[in-house]
């Protein structure tokens, strides 16, 4: 996946020479915002992984502490704010996730690390209207007069393809049917700006997104898609470098996320008989790896 980038183009005026004892003037600050549109094919379920629906944003201060906040739905390309100028500030972004800005932890930047999106449900991965849910940061600096900054909206799910490929099957295969395709042990918390992975069986869904019928039509050509938080189990198996040997150890087995494929299956030696192929996902890179990563 790509990284969204949103241009903020920030405007201020340095505040006026103060007495002794008097406050600055906070000044305006005009954000305008625009995302990469590099255009792609988008597959069931309908999502659109470029939309911004709403933003929370959240500037700090030098001590960590809240210096400004907004909300803002529908924000297009502009969103206005009021900061003090010529001051040094760290910035953070949640997107498509509603309002975060009455929750009392995001008063400093400790607690804003600490939160998390928690979902009970599969159909809570992506949001009604398709889009996705996101974040940014950028680490402590000045912003001045004039300056322009670009923030990387990182999205918070990974995006797993799955395309079906039978041309290395039996010669006597008389019938391979894909029935059903699921996802399974989906993690059901991430944290907004750090590294998230399911502890336990209870920080698991069983199973996620499922096609069937006339939905897995794709699955042989352009493939299926399925969207899923970010489960990060790292490297499991040390120096594995095959297929089959990728299956996580016994401790792990329950925490890794994988692709349950149930086929109608006949040949000469396996006759009118329903096969179960279980796929474990990893990092791309690596066989020894279970990582499913945000933005990936």
């Amino acid at each position: 996946m790509r990284l969204l980038l949103f241009s903020f183009v920030l405007l201020l005026v340095s505040s006026c020479k103060q007495e002794r004892y008097e406050l600055p003037l906070k000044e305006d600050v005009t954000i305008l915002l625009s995302v990469c549109d590099e255009g792609e094919t988008k597959s069931v379920p309908i999502v659109d992984e470029d939309a911004i629906s709403d933003i929370n944003l959240f500037f700090y201060d030098i001590n960590g502490m809240l210096a400004f906040s907004e909300y803002v739905e529908h924000p297009g390309r502009k969103i206005e704010a009021q900061i003090y100028a010529d001051r040094e500030y760290s910035l953070y972004a949640v997107a498509n996730v509603g309002s975060l800005i009455e929750d009392q932890k995001v008063m400093t930047e400790r607690g804003l690390l600490a939160l998390a999106l928690e979902i009970s449900d599969k159909r809570d991965i992506v949001n009604p209207d398709g889009t996705l849910p996101m974040s940014a940061r950028l680490p402590l600096q000045q912003i001045s007069k004039g300056e322009s900054l670009e923030l990387p909206l990182v999205r918070m799910v990974s995006r797993f393809r799955l395309i079906v490929d039978t041309s290395s099957l039996e010669s006597d295969l008389d019938k391979f049917e894909i029935k059903r395709v699921t996802l399974k042990n989906l993690n059901k918390k991430v944290f907004y700006f750090e590294r998230s992975r399911a502890a336990s069986e209870e920080d698991l869904l069983d199973a996620g997104e499922s096609y069937r019928g006339e939905d897995l039509y794709p699955i042989f050509t352009t493939g299926v898609d399925f969207y899923l938080l970010e489960n990060a189990q790292g490297d499991l198996l040390s120096g594995n470098t095959t297929e089959q040997g990728h299956v996580p150890p016994d401790d792990f087995a329950g925490l890794c996320t994988y692709v349950e494929i149930v086929v109608d299956y006949r040949s000469s030696s396996h006759y009118d008989e329903n096969l179960i192929y279980r796929y474990y996902l990893h990092d791309g890179a690596k066989l020894d790896n279970f990582d499913v990563l945000r933005n990936t």
